[in-house]
């Protein structure tokens, strides 16, 4: 069961292709994307600062470097039109009024 900030399965099952890592060269493998997606989703709908997001969803410096690439390559974007087309999902009831925020 997801936690109350977090996506559902289908949610998941429905953007889980737009945001895969692509690994470039040796060095530490990618952060699991659910996992960063789940952290830029509590820092938006909770509105508190990037500072505050819980260490479960990784490092600060990570989940926010990540949401500003995908904010910048048009990832985010894809990602909320996926889950407002897909049936069933809504980006705006996921993000609630907060989505602006971050």
């Amino acid at each position: 069961m997801a936690r109350k900030y977090e996506l559902t399965k289908s949610q998941w099952q429905a953007i889980k292709s737009l945001v895969h890592p692509t690994r470039k060269g040796p060095g530490r493998p990618p952060r699991n994307r659910r996992q960063v997606l789940n952290g830029i989703l509590w820092v938006i709908q909770t509105g508190a600062p990037w500072r505050d997001m819980p260490r479960r969803y990784g490092p600060i410096s990570t989940v926010h470097d990540i949401y500003q690439n995908w904010r910048g390559d048009g990832t985010w974007s894809k990602i909320m039109t996926a889950l407002n087309t897909d049936a069933g999902h809504n980006a705006n009831a996921l993000l609630g009024s907060a989505k602006k925020r971050a």
